[in-house]
């Protein structure tokens, strides 16, 4: 399961990592650049800071209220889809953030806000006297800050944490209880989620492996070609829902150069699909071989269709055993 939670500071976030460590959630460290005149320090976690070009080269990237921060899908694909359990921890100005995993995980990923009045801000901040009177009012700015963002986005969170209240006192023990009820719901929906949609992460090693070009308005079809595909052992690369940033691109080029075969999803969203046809292009520049499978009667352009004469094509609109017979020879023989 991967846990996104927004809006951690002191010592909530720290009680509310140690408590998701102790059940067996993984916290993902993120690469961090900091401004030179940020007056908000870190006590509880240990940035250790990079050089502003790694966070450029990384997957997803955002301006935090700090700096900078990246990191990478390979940092969240296991949790997504059952094989480990991790926690994201995000600040107020990541909600593109929030937009990319609801596109593609909607179902399957939980984005919980966390709520702290400001009595009770006061509160946390008053356990730590190291704080400067600067920062005390950078970080209660932050937390109006962050108020505001949940009220203006509410339909992307999931849950809430709420912290403190009229007249209570930070308390832990408030804090577990709302976390294991979240946690309970979670596992249920991913469940729901892998049980409707459950496909291996891409494949991430040496041996050769078959590239899947599609379109996301496809998904449903695609992930079910996935599921059928892996069952009878055949290894996929694909790009998991989530386009992000010029880098993303490098790496689908990079890994359409490595694979063994080309699989296109062809439909009129695909023939439509910007994505889609740079990754065909691509694909015929490195001479790749490509496996057609035929969702409905659409073409692309005649630049393109000129090239797929004589490829190995299979209609997709209905699947029976021989379709799904001919798709597995192929691309084995295409190795």
């Amino acid at each position: 399961m991967l846990l996104v939670i927004y809006g951690l500071t002191l010592n909530v976030g720290d009680k509310t990592r140690n408590y998701l460590k102790s059940k067996g959630f993984k916290v993902i460290k993120k690469a961090i650049s900091e401004e030179n005149d940020t007056v908000v320090k870190s006590y509880f976690v240990n940035r250790e800071l990079s050089d502003k070009k790694i966070i450029e080269q990384c997957d997803f990237k955002y301006k935090t209220n700090y700096g900078y921060v990246g990191f990478n899908n390979s940092d969240i694909f296991n949790a997504i889809y059952g094989e480990e359990n991790a926690l994201l921890a995000m600040t107020c100005d990541n909600i593109d953030f929030f937009h990319h995993i609801k596109t593609g995980y909607g179902e399957a990923v939980p984005i919980i806000a966390t709520y702290i009045d400001e009595k009770s801000q006061n509160e946390v901040l008053d356990m730590n006297p190291q704080i400067s009177k600067e920062e005390r009012e950078k970080r209660l700015a932050t937390g109006k800050m962050a108020a505001k963002v949940i009220l203006n986005n509410g339909s992307l969170f999931d849950d809430y944490l709420i912290y403190g209240g009229e007249d209570s006192a930070f308390n832990l023990d408030s804090i577990e209880t709302q976390l294991d009820n979240i946690l309970n719901k979670a596992l249920e929906k991913q469940k729901q989620f892998l049980d409707k949609n459950y496909v291996q992460v891409p494949y991430q090693g040496n041996d050769d492996y078959t590239f899947l070009s599609y379109s996301h308005n496809d998904k449903k079809i695609a992930m079910e070609l996935l599921a059928f595909l892996q069952f009878n052992g055949i290894r996929v690369w694909y790009d998991a829902g989530i386009p992000v940033g010029d880098n993303w691109m490098n790496v689908i080029a990079d890994k359409i150069k490595n694979a063994s075969s080309v699989i296109l999803l062809s439909s009129s969203n695909s023939t439509t699909s910007v994505h889609v046809n740079a990754e065909i292009n691509t694909a015929l520049r490195f001479n790749k071989k490509i496996v057609k499978l035929n969702i409905d009667d659409s073409s692309f352009d005649p630049g393109i269709e000129m090239y797929f004469y004589g490829l190995n094509q299979v209609n997709y609109q209905t699947i029976d055993y021989s379709n799904k017979k001919t798709i597995i020879n192929t691309l084995k023989n295409n190795k």
